[in-house]
């Protein structure tokens, strides 16, 4: 384990600090924007509207009592898809108070940047795993789960808001390598076992 920490360590001063520059603390910062709570909700938001469109065109003979109307497939998709959020924060939650893991800032000289104090503000103390990333790719998976692999170029943007959050010195890699597998990991699960074993309720992503 202690080799594992080292070189966790080794990998954040090289991203945090040999990167370190005024241009790329502000863009981190926007990436790292986009993966808060609100802008996920939003997406989410966006692609329950798009759901509920694209459903719409496909039956133009749309017939009340045979299927869904389309408001209600997306509010389907927006509630259920909400839903999975909620548990990947909860897990997340969960593992932050049990490992109690400081962040970078509190223990090591790390670039006190203003888009530092800005996207720790009121964020929990604790560092693993990281919330952030988790919630990117949740959010990715949703959508690649939705509209097929063809939309996995999005993890591209997913991958980013992770790095973003060891760059400006919030999280070490470790975090955002568990925080992105558990977000994965539990938008799988769910839908997967939903599909499952809920096959005739229509969940918004068929």
């Amino acid at each position: 384990m202690e080799i594992i920490f080292k070189l966790d360590y080794f990998l954040f001063h090289g991203i945090h600090n040999i990167w370190g520059n005024p241009i790329m603390d502000q863009l981190m910062s926007w990436i790292t924007y986009s993966g808060n709570t609100s802008f996920i909700f939003f997406y989410l938001i966006v692609v329950s509207v798009m759901i509920g469109i694209i459903y719409r065109l496909k039956h133009i003979r749309f017939t009340p009592g045979n299927h869904l109307s389309p408001l209600k497939k997306a509010m389907r998709f927006m509630l259920y898809s909400s839903m999975i959020y909620g548990a990947t924060s909860g897990v997340c939650q969960i593992l932050k108070e049990t490992t109690q893991r400081p962040r970078p800032y509190e223990i090591h000289q790390v670039r006190m940047t203003v888009a530092l104090k800005k996207t720790t503000a009121g964020e929990e103390k604790e560092s693993f795993p990281s919330g952030h990333a988790a919630g990117a790719f949740m959010m990715i998976t949703i959508i690649g789960r939705r509209f097929g692999k063809k939309w996995i170029v999005l993890y591209s943007w997913a991958v980013l808001v992770a790095l973003s959050r060891v760059y400006l010195g919030a999280h070490y890699p470790i975090d955002v390598i568990v925080g992105g597998f558990l977000g994965w990991l539990m938008a799988n699960l769910i839908i997967s076992g939903s599909i499952r074993f809920y096959p005739k309720i229509d969940l918004g992503f068929t």
